[in-house]
């Protein structure tokens, strides 16, 4: 079912994008006439998800030790736009933070840093 929803979900952008609106129309008409149009739940998140990747923006949550409203650095090293979503204070990470997307996790905390290094 999810390959449907991602064929789906990039026709739509696809077509979107293009400002075929007509088309997207008659799209959407035929989804809700063949009694698939529940799958656009889903689909909305995929969109999102593929408006995200074309502006160079990732949607994640930090877990930090201490306040800090500016992750520049963290910016810098993914190359991309930040976004924050979420954020909590754990002050037993002793410094630095564990950021989260849906898809990969980056602890740059110094816990993080010295369980890597007791192997």
């Amino acid at each position: 079912m999810i390959r449907d929803e991602i064929i789906i979900a990039r026709l739509i952008y696809d077509l979107y994008k293009e400002k075929k609106i007509d088309e997207l129309e008659m799209f959407l008409d035929r989804l809700k006439n063949s009694g698939r149009f529940n799958l656009l739940r889903r689909v909305i998140f995929l969109l999102k998800d593929m408006s995200d990747e074309q502006d160079d923006i990732i949607r994640g949550e930090i877990e930090s030790a201490f306040e800090k409203e500016n992750w520049s650095a963290l910016e810098k090293f993914m190359q991309k736009k930040i976004e924050i979503v979420d954020k909590k204070i754990n002050s037993n990470l002793i410094l630095g933070a564990i950021f989260r997307t849906k898809n990969f996790e980056i602890d740059f905390s110094l816990k993080g840093l010295f369980k890597r290094w007791m192997i």
